[in-house]
């Protein structure tokens, strides 16, 4: 059974509310600490309190944890119960957790190439005149709190890069994927890391509004979709991840001179990950190349994906419990009226006796783009492309153009927030911003003067 517990300056904490760690098929695989409201204030404090990040010393933990990661027993678990465990929670392929857990991996032990491509410079100059001009950049705090989501592990990279920066990280995960942050925690911990860096407080959705009050000072990332950036969106301190609304966008420049890659290309968009990141394609615009010699070869290739039950090798769709997958057949009959939802439900719904099921991959014509359309599996629509607008409030955008102008036009889109040149939407670099640079959202550009007889003070306070 697994027991996952608080994580605080002192180290392990259990408490007395604990909740279980049920399986999709509903099945016990253990229990996890709920961290009372009086230990999210202590926690939260004795990060403040505890000394500062030695950069240097992280990034070793971080380059030895890495092994560690994938290769030990942590917290009493190994990498293939780890693994196991994820895909029973989440629903999520065991080849796709694998694959994260390497990325993962990968991203501590490049750990310094990532930093030394994301910082800015320190400018410092000494004028004519004797004036030292300097321009550094400031932390936006000292503590970095993350409330997590559970739709990928590789997310939780986010607060890696944060540490590496310099800051503290409290970690609040999610309830249906607590296993990856801790196995993560537990590994640089197991490599030296001190434990009054980093906190991981499990816990019930009360506590997340302690957690945006106790951070006002300091920076907190939220990942959720359009309720949370309705919620928390107006507020400084809150940097909101989500939700993604990517797309490919495809003309015809491209499509004359594309081969047969290009369907496999469009499917990767829409199917990597079993199509739950945000990252994943939810819609396709065509820009003067026929509908039908899309939809059918695309419809074709999705199709060859396989359904399996949770711990199968070979699945590639993701596994929902059975009411979850009921009513995102239901979510998706709302938007084409053409079908009914018995008669997706039928088409779609794979149940596999145990109280989940998968859903087929989907993908129908529409006449209007759907508002706001983003569900966790192999799902999407397809248009033709009418105006700009349509580009708007896009989180990745696989663009399959040889037009310089459309290029042009999707790089000053400020609506566009990350563009994949002939590339699918998933394709990823840790040192490509992804919904902003976390580095622009921690630090601020500031500027510093001194006359010549106060120079030698200045150079002494010089950020590292």
């Amino acid at each position: 059974m697994i027991s996952i517990h608080a994580i605080v300056d002192s180290g392990l904490y259990e408490s007395k509310d604990k909740q279980p760690l049920q399986s999709l098929n509903d099945i016990r695989l253990g229990e996890v600490s709920q961290a009372p409201e009086l230990l999210v204030h202590r926690t939260y404090q004795g990060l403040l309190d505890s000394s500062p990040i030695d950069i240097e010393h992280v990034m070793l933990c971080m380059e030895r944890a890495s092994e560690i990661f994938l290769s030990d027993c942590i917290y009493g678990q190994s990498f293939e119960e780890a693994c196991a465990a994820v895909n029973q929670m989440t629903g999520l392929p065991i080849c796709d957790i694998q694959k994260a857990f390497e990325e993962i991996s990968s991203f501590m032990r490049h750990i310094r190439e990532t930093l030394s491509l994301q910082r800015r410079s320190l400018y410092c100059e000494e004028r004519a005149d004797g004036v030292m001009v300097m321009a550094y950049d400031r932390p936006n705090g000292e503590v970095f709190t993350a409330i997590m989501p559970g739709n990928h592990p590789a997310v939780n990279t986010v607060w890696l890069n944060a540490l590496a920066l310099g800051y503290k990280v409290l970690i609040k995960p999610a309830q249906d994927d607590p296993i990856t942050a801790y196995r993560m925690m537990g590994a640089l911990e197991a490599a030296g890391l001190p434990s009054g860096w980093m906190g991981f407080l499990p816990g019930k959705r009360n506590i997340i509004q302690s957690l945006i009050t106790l951070s006002k000072d300091q920076r907190l990332m939220f990942f959720g979709g359009q309720a949370v950036e309705d919620m928390y969106g107006h507020l400084s301190h809150v940097i909101i991840r989500g939700p993604g609304y990517s797309k490919v966008f495809l003309d015809e420049t491209f499509f004359l001179e594309s081969n047969a890659c290009l369907i496999e290309n469009l499917a990767k968009s829409l199917s990597d990950s079993a199509g739950i990141k945000c990252t994943n394609a939810s819609g396709i615009l065509l820009d003067h190349v026929p509908v039908s010699d899309i939809f059918e070869p695309l419809r074709a290739h999705l199709n060859q994906l396989k359904a399996r039950p949770l711990g199968h090798r070979c699945a590639q769709l993701q596994v929902y419990s059975i009411d979850k997958a009921k009513q995102l057949i239901q979510n998706l009959s709302s938007l084409n009226p053409e079908i009914s939802e018995h008669q997706m439900q039928s088409e779609l719904l794979v149940e596999f006796g145990d109280g989940t099921a998968a859903i087929l991959p989907y993908i129908w014509i529409a006449e209007t783009m759907p508002e706001r359309f983003e569900i966790s599996g192999v799902f999407a629509w397809i248009k033709s492309f009418r105006d700009e607008a349509e580009l708007s409030s896009t989180l990745s955008l696989s663009l399959l153009s040889n037009d310089e102008k459309r290029l042009s036009n999707c790089l000053r889109n400020a609506k566009i927030r990350k563009i994949n040149i002939g590339l699918p939407t998933t394709i990823a670099d840790p040192r490509v911003p992804h919904d902003g640079a976390l580095y622009d959202q921690l630090f601020e550009r500031v500027g510093a003067m001194s006359s010549a007889q106060q120079n030698t003070l200045l150079r002494e306070q010089l950020p590292t």
